[in-house]
């Protein structure tokens, strides 16, 4: 039997409500990589606009620009970076096996720039305000994990802790503050941008496999 719509059960309402804030979220969310797509770099207040949402109504959904950027754009990036990593599982020599992620890897990384930059300025922003004397840990625990299974054939050669600094420093290779400085050293130019990475990226590897497994860079990171 159809429950009139001026008559509805409890449940029926919160499940409407529900339904409602995530049709919200999408639309503010969509606007946002609208945006993005448009070269800007989106604020709550434009996604709002842009969303017909008021402004006071999303920042119920995203309290800050770096909560909006990350939803809308970061979080994507690292499900694209994660999947290209899984995907490389079969390659099992090393140096193979980075550059065929760092060749899919690195153009998108230049594509973002624009987000990842913002992204960047905020994060700093926030430690410098926050903690004037620390160091900005930038790179999220889902990034890093996105990054893990890279060097899996290496995994039993090598102890964990130095297993964890080598898959962190290649991560650092497409942080947005290394691709910077390539692409300064590249002429602003992205085909060079990208070879200069892949470069260092087999340079790197190559350097791990001729570290023994418990020299310095082992201990110092224990």
């Amino acid at each position: 039997m159809e429950v009139p719509s001026g008559d509805q059960k409890p449940g029926q309402t919160r499940l409407g409500r529900a339904a409602q804030r995530d049709r919200t979220r999408r639309d503010l969310l969509a606007s946002a990589r609208d945006l993005v797509s448009a070269g800007e770099i989106p604020t709550v207040e434009a996604a709002a606009d842009s969303a017909n949402v008021s402004r006071t109504t999303a920042y119920r959904y995203f309290t800050s620009q770096e909560a909006l950027l990350s939803e809308a754009a970061i979080e994507p990036l690292i499900n694209d970076i994660g999947a290209i990593v899984r995907a490389a599982d079969h390659i099992l020599d090393p140096v193979q096996r980075v550059d065929d992620v760092f060749r899919q890897a690195a153009p998108l990384i230049l594509a973002r720039e624009g987000e990842l930059q913002a992204m960047l300025r905020i994060a700093l922003g926030r430690s410098l305000s926050e903690n004037p004397t620390g160091n900005a840990l930038l790179q999220s625990a889902r990034w890093i994990h996105a990054w893990d299974p890279i060097l899996e054939p290496m995994r039993d050669r090598v102890t964990p802790p130095l297993y964890v600094l080598m898959t962190r420093s290649l991560s650092a290779l497409l942080g947005i503050e290394a691709m910077l400085v390539l692409k300064d050293a590249a002429e602003g130019d992205p085909l060079r941008t990208a070879a200069a990475v892949r470069f260092a990226a087999r340079a790197m590897v190559r350097g791990f496999l001729s570290a023994p497994a418990t020299g310095t860079m082992a201990r110092k990171s224990d």
